[in-house]
């Protein structure tokens, strides 16, 4: 089994594309999150995932439950609590003006979670991937340590990936004389990871990794290869974003075999008119996963997979991939032409 591992809240977002949300009257409220994107992904792809995370105990809550179990994730190891959930309101960007996302996180029941609250079931044999993201560590103090604490009770067994998912706007809980910082505690979660994700901005600003050209990538590779000794793989999604509604997209695999890096590049995908970018990333970490363990060494279709996945993910609304696998091995087939299926 997969298990996630997060912070699920409510996303609200206006419901005409463009509308700012100082001027909107209409909202659509729909949950998201990185870690339950991935889980909802890989279930839909036909894996078995469960989500660990804490919920309120409340009807906001329940409507969380409620979704995670319409795409068949195990909520068994779900915790309640009766602090809120976690908010966050998402403005969807158009032609030059960019997306934004306001969050509305603090004090929530995720944020106060302990590691002595899950079900020690999660540290066994049956958990066979455990997926995080660089979220966690970012929300605050104390869910940093809930992180580190459950990685390092993990069986040395599960392998674990890591989609970096730098987030500025979280990391306000470091203090300038702190002497952590981001780049030692990502560090810190990258020494358990079998799998790193992320785009090459992730890697600047949560390992320290200095591009300093476009299509440096390999470079990115060979230090993470050299700094994390457990890491073997490493998914790298590359956006052109000609505009917020145009973007080219595609992604690169490197694989440690023995001594040598091995790299693999899918298609590039012309995206126009996207519908919402938000959760491509975490669709593109999930087709990786799915490809690894289901698969084998087969790269190259590893890469195409994920790539065809994201892509696809910009064509919905909501941060959910809600693609099956015939539906994305189409695409993977025919390009991104858009002729009808009969």
């Amino acid at each position: 089994m997969i298990c996630a591992f997060g912070e699920i809240m409510l996303r609200i977002s206006p419901c005409d594309k463009g509308e700012k949300i100082i001027s909107a009257t209409n909202f659509r409220i729909e949950p998201g999150g990185s870690e339950s994107n991935v889980a909802i992904a890989l279930s839909n792809l036909g894996n078995k995932v469960c989500f660990l995370t804490k919920l309120s105990n409340s009807p906001l809550g329940n409507k969380i439950l409620k979704y995670l179990k319409s795409f068949n994730v195990d909520t068994s190891y779900v915790i309640w609590s009766d602090v809120r959930s976690g908010l966050y309101w998402t403005e969807n960007g158009v032609s030059v003006r960019p997306s934004n996302v306001i969050y509305d996180r603090e004090l929530s029941a995720f944020s106060l979670m302990e590691s002595n609250e899950i079900d020690s079931d999660i540290f066994g044999p049956e958990i066979e991937w455990f997926h995080v993201s660089g979220i966690t560590p970012a929300i605050s103090e104390k869910s940093c340590t809930l992180l580190m604490e459950t990685l390092n009770s993990l069986s040395a067994e599960t392998k674990v990936s890591v989609d970096l998912n730098y987030r500025g706007k979280l990391w306000n809980w470091l203090s300038n004389d702190s002497e952590k910082n981001v780049y030692k505690i990502m560090k810190d979660v990258c020494d358990r990871a079998f799998l790193i994700t992320g785009n090459e901005t992730d890697f600047q600003d949560s390992l320290g990794y200095d591009l300093n050209r476009d299509g440096q990538y390999s470079e990115i590779g060979e230090r993470a290869f050299h700094e994390f000794k457990n890491l073997k793989y490493i998914g790298i999604s590359h956006r052109q974003s000609h505009s917020a509604s145009v973007n080219t997209w595609s992604g690169f695999l490197f694989c440690r075999q023995e001594d040598a890096i091995s790299t693999f590049s899918s298609r590039k995908y012309e995206i126009t008119d996207i519908v919402d970018r938000v959760g491509t990333g975490d669709s593109f970490t999930a087709g990786i996963i799915h490809g690894l363990l289901n698969h084998g060494n087969d790269f190259q279709y590893v890469i195409d997979l994920a790539s065809a996945l994201s892509a696809l993910n910009h064509t919905t609304r909501g941060d959910t991939s809600e693609f099956n696998l015939e539906e994305v091995e189409q695409v993977m087939k025919s390009g991104s032409s858009g002729r009808i299926i009969r």
